[in-house]
């Protein structure tokens, strides 16, 4: 019972910081929409010089994201030049977009007090730490802050506050419809980037070092969370495993999951989780247990010719190669006693299907997906990994509408809800379509 009440005092809580920071922004919004006719194309310029004088040098250096700017940093050349404006000046946002790196678990003490001192509206935006472990205190982190300039009413400033997170670079989503934010109508993450100082206009900025590879990221960094709550609801119905073999078993899964991360990402192959390992995600945010393998799932547009290589390189044996390229292709790897399947997915107009083959009858298989997917990213046991989206009926094809029961008996030809035969290998090919290794 206090946990339940202690629960939905946090609940209510959080409600009233949104409300709160709700009405600050509409404020904000409000007044920088009357003074949208004193926009001057200089006022980037000198808006972004008085963000660094009055944030100093600090621990948590500012960095500046807007798209706008770093995609026109990428087509000039760095210039000392004080009388030119070749690029803060081409800015015709309403709003900048910064970033800085914040402290999780201890609300970083962000100098705004000394902004308001100066004449600057600012509002920050507060939220309770998403990573917090049952019976822990839930600290409060800075997110999003909005700095207006006393003078220049536009541009304002939306600075970002970017945790270290899964892996990664996170920052959370605006929980409130906002226009004109280019980092925040979804949660987000990237890879961790360095700093670079930049000389432009007359202005001296830091920006992240690799511009290009920052930008090219933006489209597949949508974030999303495992629903906690849906955890809690399976492991109130069916009691959580905590033996000794279930233990091990999660712990060498997880690392078989963080090796074919690491060995896919420096090939620059995307994957998704899929199959068991997806459903473990979606339903109880962990690793099931009494699961066989780990799975992955590439598009096959994505396989290169090096992923096996790859993947013996970091001490991965082949175990199985089922298929070709052109045809349900599906590639598997043993690591101890856990192996992990790499499932490859090939487009039609209006589905997706992955294959799988028989090696006993050379009997085909097709798995169909309808809708098709985008895959985004996501914390999964501190692991930085994509998920395909919607994800829902991606599971319900193949585990029907009870995906949430717990079943611990499955045959992957026989009980998933979107299987079919598709043919059988031809006897002249069997030989490169199954491929067994010892």
């Amino acid at each position: 019972m206090r946990k339940m009440r202690r629960w939905k005092y946090l609940k209510r809580l959080g409600v009233v910081s949104l409300i709160f920071m709700f009405i600050q922004i509409l404020i904000w919004t409000i007044f920088s929409s009357e003074h949208e006719n004193e926009y001057k194309s200089y006022s980037a310029k000198e808006v972004i010089r008085s963000m660094y004088q009055i944030w100093g040098n600090g621990s948590s250096p500012l960095f500046v994201i807007d798209t706008d700017i770093l995609q026109e940093l990428s087509l000039h050349k760095s210039s000392k030049q004080q009388q030119t404006c070749s690029v803060l000046c081409q800015t015709k946002q309403r709003s900048i977009t910064m970033g800085v790196i914040g402290t999780s678990w201890i609300k970083t003490k962000f100098p705004l007090h000394i902004f308001r001192q100066q004449g600057f509206l600012a509002v920050d935006g507060i939220e309770n730490w998403p990573d917090v472990p049952d019976g822990q205190p839930v600290p409060q982190v800075s997110t999003h802050i909005f700095l207006q300039h006393p003078k220049y009413q536009e541009p304002s400033i939306h600075l970002v506050v970017f945790y270290d997170r899964a892996d990664g670079l996170w920052f959370s989503q605006i929980h409130m419809p906002v226009t004109d934010i280019k980092f925040g109508s979804t949660a987000g993450i990237f890879n961790r980037f360095k700093l670079q100082t930049v000389h432009v206009d007359g202005t001296s900025f830091k920006v992240p070092e690799k511009i290009h590879e920052f930008l090219d990221e933006i489209p597949d960094s949508t974030f999303i969370e495992c629903d906690k709550e849906r955890a809690k609801e399976f492991f109130y119905k069916y009691k959580k495993d905590t033996s000794e073999q279930a233990l091990k078993f999660k712990r060498k899964s997880r690392q078989l999951i963080s090796l074919g991360k690491q060995v896919l990402d420096s090939i620059g192959v995307r994957f998704w989780l899929s199959s068991g390992t997806l459903l473990g995600w979606y339903r109880q945010c962990d690793i099931i247990p009494y699961a066989q393998d780990v799975d992955f799932g590439v598009w096959i547009k994505d396989h290169k010719s090096d992923i096996v290589p790859a993947f013996e390189k970091a001490g991965l044996s082949v175990k199985n190669v089922y298929g070709k390229v052109s045809d349900s292709f599906e590639l598997s790897f043993q690591s101890g006693d856990v192996k992990l399947d790499i499932f490859f997915f090939y487009e039609e107009s209006d589905h997706m299907w992955n294959g799988g083959t028989d090696a006993a009858t050379a009997i085909k298989y097709k798995y169909i997906f309808i809708p098709k997917i985008q895959i985004m990213l996501d914390n999964f046991l501190d692991l930085q990994v994509r998920v395909p989206c919607p994800t829902k009926p991606y599971i319900e094809a193949n585990y029907g509408k009870k995906w949430f029961e717990q079943v611990k008996t499955w045959s992957w030809k026989e009980s998933p809800a979107n299987v079919k035969q598709n043919g059988v290998w031809p006897k002249e090919e069997l030989d490169t379509m199954i491929q067994i290794y010892e």
